[in-house]
C-alpha cells in the first residue's frame, strides 16, 4: 500500500510500514543520543568543576 500521508519527507517511504521503521530508528537513534549526552553531563557534574557566573545571569 503506498504512503499517503503527511508526514515529513525525512519519514517517508514506498510502504507505510518502511516510514513507521524508518521514524522508529529515528526516534532510537534519539534516545541514545540523549542518553550519551546525560552521561556526559553527569561526569562533568561530579567532576567538581567549579563553574562561575561571571555575568550575574544564573540567579542565586
Amino acid at each position: 500500500m503506498p504512503l499517503k500521508s503527511s508526514a515529513p519527507k525525512g519519514f517517508a517511504g514506498k510502504t507505510e510500514t518502511e516510514a513507521i521503521e524508518r521514524a522508529l530508528d529515528l526516534v532510537i537513534a534519539e534516545r541514545q543520543s540523549n542518553r550519551l549526552v546525560l552521561q556526559a553531563a553527569e561526569r562533568f557534574l561530579k567532576s567538581g568543576i567549579d563553574i562561575k557566573d561571571v555575568y550575574g545571569t544564573l540567579g542565586g
